[in-house]
């Protein structure tokens, strides 16, 4: 029985789901690897393909796979600030020459957005953009229902400039979008703002700025109009650029839901301002950590099955 393998390298971890030529899938399995030694990740990863040979008794077809960094075209990993040792690794020829199976590799971001085009939403959309908002921002970016990376660098929209006289960014610049909106950079906003960061954390942040009885409403709203209106900056000039027709959030930070797209839509529509123009449809994604791995199984399936 052929099949084929969704693989989602993580920072201490790999995740992998094969699904076979008549769509039976096999149970999504997690390694803790460390992932900082590349040989120790990649050899994992080829041992448990060895255990699927075996369970399923038939050939790999071909693997499509995430990976945290800028990842080319060709699927060179050109850098990850988070796992160095990588750098330079040619994923598709390692694979072929470790396996004799072939492989595409990208950004984990864009394969977490390729997932969305399996929903009904992303059924019905030819450009999409979804952002991942969590301790950082990220972004996968789908036109023409495929990837976008350009070449290798595309979709880092946590590091447009939303406020050039604001704080320094990890990589290296003034004002980034993850400064003022992730879960980093409202925890330095709470710090100022409140004097501390909220038990709860940003959760309870959000939750403060919907709740007029709780003590610290009026900081919490006035600390998040800022932060939205930074965030809308960053998506407007996105949308600008792009015109994507959906819009998907994802990650941490979206577990307040409707509250989050409609202060995001609010603050928008004061941005975006164009004769004719409207917003496209937005949406939080409901993939959560598995995002990845769907994004792969879509992509092998559609390229090798």
């Amino acid at each position: 029985m052929s099949w084929i393998l969704s693989v989602d390298i993580g920072g201490t971890s790999f995740k992998a789901q094969a699904q076979d030529d008549q769509g039976s899938r096999s149970t999504i399995f997690q390694q803790e690897t460390g992932s900082t030694d590349p040989e120790n990740v990649l050899m994992a990863i080829v041992a448990h393909m060895a255990e699927l040979n075996n369970s399923l008794q038939g050939d790999c077809l071909g693997i499509a796979g995430g990976f945290p960094g800028i990842v080319s075209s060709d699927s060179t990993i050109l850098g990850s600030p988070n796992l160095p040792n990588w750098q330079g690794i040619d994923l598709t020829t390692w694979f072929l020459e470790n396996t004799q199976c072939p492989s595409i590799w990208t950004n984990d971001a864009n394969l977490a957005a390729y997932a969305e085009l399996t929903t009904p939403a992303g059924l019905q959309s030819i450009n999409l953009v979804m952002l991942t908002l969590g301790t950082g921002v990220g972004a996968g970016i789908i036109l023409n229902r495929s990837i976008y990376c350009g070449s290798g660098f595309a979709g880092e929209a946590g590091h447009i400039t939303v406020d050039p006289m604001g704080v320094q960014c990890g990589c290296g610049r003034i004002g980034c979008l993850e400064t003022v909106f992730s879960k980093l950079g409202l925890e330095r906003a709470m710090t100022q703002s409140l004097g501390q960061i909220l038990p709860g954390g940003v959760p309870e942040l959000f939750e403060a700025a919907q709740d007029k009885q709780h003590p610290q409403y009026q900081k919490a709203t006035d600390l998040l109009r800022i932060a939205f209106d930074q965030f809308a900056v960053g998506i407007s000039s996105i949308l600008t650029l792009i015109d994507p027709d959906l819009l998907v959030l994802a990650g941490g930070l979206t577990g307040s839901g409707d509250f989050i797209l409609k202060e995001l839509k609010s603050h928008l529509n004061l941005r975006v301002k164009y004769p004719g123009y409207q917003l496209p449809t937005m949406v939080i994604s409901s993939f959560g950590s598995t995002a990845g791995i769907e994004g792969g199984i879509a992509l092998a399936s559609e390229k090798y099955l």
